[in-house]
């Protein structure tokens, strides 16, 4: 695989290299964006520091052009450490030209959310888009976590881990009409005695072969079509002494062993996406299905719910010429597909948004969703003493108002929210969990043509669990005033809340934050801040603090 990726960067370069365009272009240019910052920190209280006295980063994106051809690198410093005490540092280059791209170093390549998604790996990867056409493919090494473990565990010392290696390629085409073929490999190197002697059940050397089909199209016009669907082999320990008692998977075994190593430790399963969705003048209805099999698992993924399956539809028009919205959702989502588990929880889904926005100013945002959750029998048959039963319901209205008086534009903004989460079984209550909360804040601002911004907030929250009643009152002020033709900027932020619990007085929260920045050039720029903070409590940590910081940017 790593021979055909470098075959590939090198014909990408070749036929990258259009001589018509290169005499046009400049022979070399130099452009991205530095950032630099300090940070300082005192703690005036006589406890434990929650962070470093002093701290800073550097963070880097510089782009080198040569002759049309655009080579990107990314870097960070900072000395915030990991656990076995080495600076976070990161490198990596993806030169573009035109179609054509190929990443080296640290990169990050997108296949789908269900095969590899986000996860960064350290080697070469390359993409080619000419037309409708798309390729990519990527070979390295996966950034292990296991080095990064509790210290209260494993101690300071680097811990010994496996070499998780990764290999992939992804071939589509199509715009609007488009399907996708996807293959990744990742793999744990079993070349480590250490590990091997250890006998420690937490690094052992997993293997994994997702495979995965993308396709969407439309249909008459306004009838969108959507599946994106995978399939995984997953091996927990390449090294599992159990042998395989089915003849016939285990001479499929010994037949796709270089692809993967079967044995008792390998699940297979089985993740897709599916919807169909009509829209025709504002109107809009459509149903999708989600289900992820108990044993599906890609490692080109940071994490995935498993073991679901999800059936939902939603519905949407326009009223009054579309000023008003309404949207409305429905559906139901059960697990324990395998009916392995003692039990399985149904969730009842749905949700109702109405949105309002006039000409004269005056816009209103409604919401309100009911997720139940039941439970019935499974492998084992549920008492109706253990049975579970949970609503959490949320409702939320936010009106909104602005206006101009004379030079001056005047802005009310309110927001009210609840949620409730609720315990109907009919025998046994579980503690903790009838909660109710509310949210209510008002705010006003003020903008003037001196170019000075003034907002004044009234925030009101409440928490109710079981018998204990938490509630916080509090008041926030801030002005901003812009300088210089807009070059010096300075803002002064403070918020004061109080606190009770059951009645009772539970201390209170003062802060202020405070901000200068300045436009020194164009392309640069300077910043000085200033955050304090002083809380008190019964029932929390007592906190008296300030933190300071210096930040600076540039752009070329």
């Amino acid at each position: 695989m790593y021979t055909i990726i470098i075959v590939l960067l090198s014909c990408s370069y070749i036929g990258a290299q259009d001589i018509s365009q290169i005499v046009k272009s400049k022979p070399f240019a130099f452009s991205g964006s530095l950032y630099l910052s300090g940070d300082s920190y005192s703690n005036f209280e006589n406890s434990p520091l929650r962070r470093s006295p002093y701290s800073y980063a550097i963070i880097g994106s510089p782009v080198l052009t040569i002759y049309g051809i655009s080579l990107p690198f990314d870097f960070s410093f900072s000395d915030q450490q990991f656990s076995y005490s080495q600076p976070f540092n990161i490198y990596g280059v993806s030169p573009r030209y035109k179609w054509a791209q190929i990443h080296l170093g640290y990169r990050g390549m997108n296949f789908s959310s269900l095969v590899m998604s986000g996860k960064q790996f350290y080697g070469s990867g390359i993409e080619l888009n000419p037309g409708k056409f798309r390729f990519k493919a990527l070979y390295g090494k996966l950034k292990d976590l296991y080095a990064q473990r509790d210290t209260l565990t494993f101690g300071t010392n680097i811990i010994d881990t496996y070499e998780r290696m990764i290999n992939g390629v992804k071939i589509g085409y199509g715009s609007r009409n488009k399907i996708d073929f996807m293959y990744v490999k990742v793999r744990d190197k079993d070349n480590n005695l250490a590990i091997k002697e250890a006998d420690n059940n937490y690094l052992l050397p997993e293997d994994n072969l997702v495979l995965g089909l993308n396709t969407s199209f439309t249909l008459f016009k306004n009838f969108q079509f959507f599946i994106e669907t995978a399939a995984s082999l997953h091996t927990a320990n390449q090294r599992a002494d159990i042998e395989i008692e089915d003849k016939d998977i285990a001479k499929l075994a010994k037949k796709i062993k270089n692809l993967i190593e079967l044995n008792a430790s390998t699940r297979w399963g089985f993740a897709g996406k599916t919807g169909l969705q009509y829209k025709h003048r504002g109107f809009g209805i459509g149903a999708t299905y989600h289900r992820v099999d108990p044993f599906y698992k890609s490692l080109g993924l940071y994490y995935m719910n498993t073991d679901f399956e999800n059936y939902a539809g939603n519905l949407s028009f326009g009223l009054f010429k579309n000023k008003v919205q309404l949207r409305i959702t429905g559906g139901f989502q059960k697990n324990n597909l395998s009916k392995l588990k003692q039990s399985t929880d149904l969730r009842k889904i749905g949700s109702v948004s109405l949105s309002y926005f006039s000409p004269g100013g005056l816009s209103l945002v409604a919401n309100y969703s009911n997720y139940q959750t039941d439970q019935t029998a499974g492998y084992v048959k549920v008492n109706d003493s253990l049975k579970l039963a949970l609503v959490n319901e949320m409702a939320m209205f936010s009106p909104s108002y602005s206006w101009k008086k004379g030079k001056n534009n005047h802005s009310i903004n309110a927001s009210i929210s609840y949620q409730k989460f609720k315990d109907i079984n009919q025998f046994r209550k579980l503690s903790l969990v009838n909660d109710k909360n509310y949210n209510i804040s008002l705010n006003y601002n003020l903008s003037t043509p001196a170019k000075t911004n003034y907002n004044l907030g009234i925030n009101y929250f409440s928490l109710a669990s079981g018998d204990n009643v938490e509630n916080q009152i509090g008041l926030n002020l801030g002005v901003s005033k812009r300088l210089f033709k807009n070059r010096l900027n300075i803002r002064v932020n403070g918020s004061w809340n109080k606190n009770t619990y059951n009645s009772e007085s539970d201390g209170y929260s003062l802060s202020t934050r405070n901000t200068i920045s300045y436009k020194i050039t164009k392309n640069q720029n300077i910043s000085f801040g200033i955050i304090w903070m002083n809380r008190t409590g019964l029932h929390r940590r007592n906190i008296n603090e300030l933190r300071s910081s210096l930040n600076y940017g540039l752009t070329f």
